[in-house]
């Protein structure tokens, strides 16, 4: 629960960025080869080189007007410019349209844009106000355009990263799982083991009960060995006594019956 918790919050923070985008519109100024020109200026949460390459594609996929910004090596990089366009939008005559993306390291990125008829001829809100009008809109329409997609894509970029955590933790839950089905086992089998060795421990102490009962096993038929030995001891004794006192009687009966005969 903890988890899907953490999932919807952090979808919510992604999706919610969206309408933490302000769309604000300025006019102001910035210096441009030491001059300072009238700009229309909006500010844009993505990066600097997206923003510049985005806009570069709006103008050519809506006006096909080529922004190119090899030109500008001189100058500071975020600059873009096409010259000698026509953008019927903002003039009948042929314009240079520039554009400049500025990032700062924890804010939005700032897109400028500004033009002029030629030789430095600015387009101002003062000089010509229709013609600024359409720049305005211009920024507008590319920030409408622009931002619901970018951050459409952050929204699916997000939900993969959720459905990858979703199936991180699947993986982590199955592995959890098994792990637990195998202390399951383990603890059967620990319990056989422990069973099996109260058995033998049972045995053990009947081995040593038998053990005591052989010993004096052994102790009586010793003791049964030595009574036998001394009868066999004593009825051989007798035996010989017993032949002796017969050789006795022979030798007696032997000397008298040689006796009688001498007579």
């Amino acid at each position: 629960m903890k988890y899907l918790i953490s999932i919807i919050s952090f979808l919510f923070i992604v999706t919610s960025s969206t309408f933490a985008q302000e769309l604000n519109f300025e006019i102001t100024t910035i210096d441009f080869d030491g001059e300072e020109v009238e700009v229309v200026q909006t500010s844009l949460e993505p990066g600097s080189k997206e923003v510049r390459d985005e806009f570069e594609n709006y103008m050519d996929d809506t006006y096909s007007v080529d922004l190119d910004g090899k030109k500008f090596l001189f100058f500071d990089k975020g600059y873009i410019k096409a010259e000698a366009v026509e953008i019927p939008a903002i003039s009948d005559k042929k314009i240079t349209l520039y554009a400049k993306t500025s990032e700062s390291e924890k804010g939005p990125t700032d897109l400028y844009i500004f033009a002029s008829t030629g030789n430095k001829n600015w387009i101002t809100e003062k000089s010509n106000p229709d013609a600024f009008d359409a720049m305005q809109e211009i920024a507008q329409e590319f920030t409408a355009k622009y931002l619901p997609e970018y951050y459409s894509d952050e929204v699916d970029n997000a939900k993969e990263q959720v459905a990858d955590l979703e199936d991180d933790m699947k993986d982590i839950r199955d592995e959890i799982s098994d792990n637990e089905k195998e202390i399951e086992n383990k603890k059967e089998e620990i319990k056989d083991l422990e069973k099996k060795n109260e058995e033998l421990s049972m045995k053990i102490d009947e081995n040593k009960d038998n053990k005591k009962k052989a010993v004096k096993n052994v102790d009586k038929r010793k003791d049964d060995l030595e009574k036998v030995k001394k009868k066999v001891r004593k009825e051989k004794n007798n035996e010989e006594d017993e032949d002796e006192d017969d050789e006795k009687k022979r030798e007696k009966n032997k000397k008298e019956g040689s006796g009688e005969n001498n007579i």
